[in-house]
């Protein structure tokens, strides 16, 4: 391993690989934050779902919009999804647990 890299394991195979990384994005979490870089829709809930507790998210359509930037996650859910409402096409909504993604 080299500065700057990462190693990713594959679930099925076992296989360990190496990537290239951000370092301040993957470390971001230590600050309290997240950090998007050029992340589509399902990215973001990826990153967001666990630290929510959402059981699940559905996307209705997904669109070509990218997030970059940064969010403290002291913040709660609904008010970053507002956040992210306002710089994009998606509309959303929290029932039970899950977040539904609408255009």
């Amino acid at each position: 391993m080299n500065p700057g890299t990462q190693a990713i394991t594959n679930q099925k195979t076992g296989i360990i690989s190496s990537q290239y990384v951000h370092v301040h994005d993957v470390i971001a979490w230590k600050d309290g934050k997240f950090k998007f870089r050029e992340d589509d829709i399902y990215t973001v809930l990826e990153k967001i779902q666990t630290w929510y507790n959402i059981k699940d998210y559905e996307i209705e359509e997904s669109t070509h919009d990218r997030f970059s930037g940064t969010i403290v996650r002291t913040k709660k859910l609904s008010d970053l999804l507002n956040q992210l409402e306002k710089i994009s096409n998606y509309r959303f909504n929290i029932r039970e647990g899950r977040v539904y993604v609408m255009k």
